[in-house]
């Protein structure tokens, strides 16, 4: 009567691939637990947003718009419908 010898629970364990197994998981748990604690960064509120500007401006007025000024407001018109471009004042500024 021949009997396997089934592998033992250590044996099992310590294959190449349920190593690899392991360290993933161990991995995985350690990211979740530490981001976990790391969760209470404030973040900085973003900053208030300009007042409307009413939608029938000359060309004179829209020309004091070019993000000189102190509030730092862009506008662009065209074809008659004026567009606040604020957040890209680099590419649209003077």
């Amino acid at each position: 009567m021949s009997e396997a010898a089934s592998p033992t629970l250590w044996e099992e364990l310590m294959s190449p691939l349920n190593l690899v197994l392991i360290a993933i998981i161990v991995y995985l748990v350690y990211k979740i637990i530490k981001s976990n604690f790391e969760s209470e960064v404030t973040v900085a509120p973003p900053p208030p947003s300009l007042p409307k500007l009413r939608k029938d401006l000359t060309v004179a007025e829209i020309k004091k718009y070019d993000g000189t000024q102190p509030d730092g407001r862009v506008l662009l018109a065209v074809n008659g419908t004026i567009f606040d471009v604020t957040k890209g004042k680099r590419f649209y500024g003077p």
